[in-house]
């Protein structure tokens, strides 16, 4: 079969959210909610680079891709697969490999040293095609959704935690709260480049902010819940995700938490205690391409 790889411009993005939309008919996870402007506005938050990104044609169909993001991650200079997707008779011929291959050089000549991406667990074909590329798991991830129904509130919750709208730049100061590296869909700075609506509260404890939680309404989806260290055990994370839940949600809204690092057992105990259900576990997977010549 002749086909040709490309870097793409972000002119293609129609043709490539065609593309996505064949690419993913056929996915585990139910893709069809992703509309046009919702996809161009997650590539954003994701940083994609479109000029580091690869589009598979066949003549003039483009029936394969690869977006890379990029960003300093983890204090290096590093790259996100955001999404592969190819259509479905075009599977098998070896393509994710050979993306990654056509890409490395120019990810190589920026000083990038890590290509990081995401994988379903039970999305077995493309796991193998990431191996055989040569990436390794690094991390397991669990993904939880709470259906308003089912929603447990808590017995008791801090009422003297004070919340309130917080502006996006005050959470860059409390990067030090994190126990374990958010994924990079749900980092703080996704959270930063976010385009459209996002709710951001922060609670305060005599007037000084102890914990705070980012709310995505496009995509129904919890990014962050942090609490400061000193102030944990204190029902902050507790408080927070009760009010997003009974006083931001609409009473028929449900909502999902990506991404919690398996060994967080303290936040998959607040969700599970909630009401939140385990809907799919994900693979971080990275490959080494510093070195590589």
């Amino acid at each position: 079969m002749d086909y040709q790889l490309s870097f793409l411009k972000e002119q293609d993005y129609p043709l490539l959210f065609q593309t996505f939309q064949d690419a993913f008919a056929d996915y585990i996870v139910d893709m069809s909610g992703m509309d046009e402007d919702k996809l161009y506005n997650r590539w954003i938050k994701n940083h994609v680079q479109y000029r580091a990104s690869v589009g598979v044609w066949d003549l003039q169909q483009l029936v394969g891709f690869t977006m890379i993001s990029t960003d300093v991650w983890q204090g290096a200079p590093t790259a996100f697969n955001s999404a592969t997707g190819i259509i479905e008779r075009y599977r098998g011929l070896g393509l994710t490999q050979k993306m990654v291959e056509f890409v490395k050089p120019k990810l190589q000549k920026v000083g990038i040293q890590k290509l990081f991406l995401e994988v379903i667990q039970g999305n077995t074909k493309a796991i193998k095609a990431y191996k055989k590329a040569g990436f390794e798991i690094v991390r397991n991830f669990d993904c939880y959704k709470l259906e308003p129904e089912n929603y447990h509130a808590p017995d008791s919750i801090n009422d003297n935690l004070e919340i309130k709208e917080v502006d996006v730049n005050d959470i860059k100061l409390c990067r030090t709260w994190f126990e374990w590296q958010p994924s990079w869909e749900n980092s703080t700075s996704a959270v930063l480049r976010i385009p459209d609506k996002k709710i951001i509260l922060g609670g305060f404890l005599e007037g000084d902010l102890v914990g705070y939680i980012v709310y995505y309404p496009a995509f129904g989806q919890i990014m962050q819940l942090l609490v400061a260290p000193f102030q944990r055990k204190e029902k902050v994370a507790t408080t927070l995700l009760d009010h997003v839940v009974q006083k931001v949600l609409e009473p028929t809204e449900g909502v999902r938490v990506l991404n919690i690092d398996t060994s967080d057992t303290h936040t998959i105990e607040l969700l599970t205690k909630a009401g939140f259900e385990y809907t799919v576990g994900q693979y971080e997977m990275a490959l080494d391409i510093a070195n590589e010549a």
